[in-house]
């Protein structure tokens, strides 16, 4: 990333300007007349050239959140990131927003949040890390990866702190993979990329499965949360082999309700915490099937063009 300091310029009785380095305007092939929009969320000001953003243009999406189901609504958000949708509308309340944003920063690197006109329960949510280098990003994964090991005995806030930001560049790799490898091959090669990532969900899956079963004793409670983690995998795996939408969203809150259950569980806190892994590489594998849906139905259906 390049850093550069300009002053701001009046421009007339009631503007002022900002310029941009020659440079970066040519890297980016913009030219004079070009529209940019500028988006400010209270803190910093954010620059996204128009035309990159026409991929889009014809693909509304909308997300209803008015129930308040913020793990599903977060999982849809994401799989719209890593499908390369630039702008997404959702329909909440303001108390419903901070709660999805909260969560939401957690997995995605940079979005800027911004009210509709005349409605005060419609956002639009823009994503602006996107115009990065691929080997830019897994440069810095391998970094971050190094960095955390360094800093195991630093502590568990600094060790989730460093987590997060490698699930957060995990998903933006995603995106940036997936968006070159479309414009080159078609949506074929996209299907593939899916089956290779659900492949590499699974087995992280199965070594969860493992380490738990090693753990559990024969107890009522435990058989009864066994059964539970046996349906919850059947189903999830069942709706991304048979594409089913309606299942993927169905258990990714499902594996959300359990989550918030466990700590309260007469069970040991390393099982819970296990369980807690167990169900966060489901609500993983349940998302590719989100995706599908964003890529394959062009986002018509209920869960994506809710009426507003």
């Amino acid at each position: 990333m390049e850093h550069d300091s300009r002053k701001l310029i009046r421009v007339g009785p009631g503007s002022i300007a900002l310029t941009i380095p020659k440079k970066w305007v040519s890297l980016m092939g913009l030219k004079v007349g070009d529209v940019v929009d500028i988006y400010f969320d209270g803190k910093k000001l954010s620059a996204v050239p128009r035309r990159r953003v026409s991929i889009d243009e014809g693909i509304q999406i909308f997300i209803d959140a008015t129930e308040g189901n913020i793990s599903a609504a977060v999982h849809k958000l994401t799989a719209a990131f890593v499908e390369g949708i630039t702008k997404v509308r959702v329909h909440c309340s303001q108390d419903v927003l901070r709660k999805l944003t909260t969560e939401l920063r957690k997995v995605i690197p940079d979005f800027i949040v911004v009210g509709s006109r005349g409605r005060a329960d419609l956002y639009d949510i823009v994503f602006t890390s996107y115009d990065v280098e691929l080997n830019d990003v897994v440069n810095k994964v391998v970094n971050l990866v190094v960095e955390t090991v360094r800093n195991l005995s630093a502590g568990k806030e600094v060790v989730n702190y460093l987590i997060s930001e490698f699930i957060r560049l995990y998903n933006v790799s995603l995106r940036i993979a997936k968006t070159k490898v479309m414009e080159a091959y078609g949506e074929e090669i996209m299907n593939i990329i899916d089956a290779i990532v659900l492949l590499s969900h699974i087995r992280e899956l199965v070594n969860e499965l493992q380490n738990y079963m090693m753990l559990t004793d024969d107890s009522t409670l435990i058989r009864e949360l066994n059964s539970t983690i046996e349906e919850l995998t059947e189903a999830v795996l069942n709706s991304v082999v048979t594409n089913n939408i309606d299942s993927a969203v169905k258990h990714i809150d499902a594996c959300e309700e359990l989550k918030h259950k466990l700590y309260s569980m007469d069970i040991s806190e390393r099982i819970a915490v296990m369980v807690e892994r167990i169900l966060d590489k489901l609500g993983n594998i349940a998302e590719i099937s989100v995706r599908a849906c964003i890529r394959n139905k062009a986002c018509r259906c209920r869960h994506f063009y809710p009426k507003v």
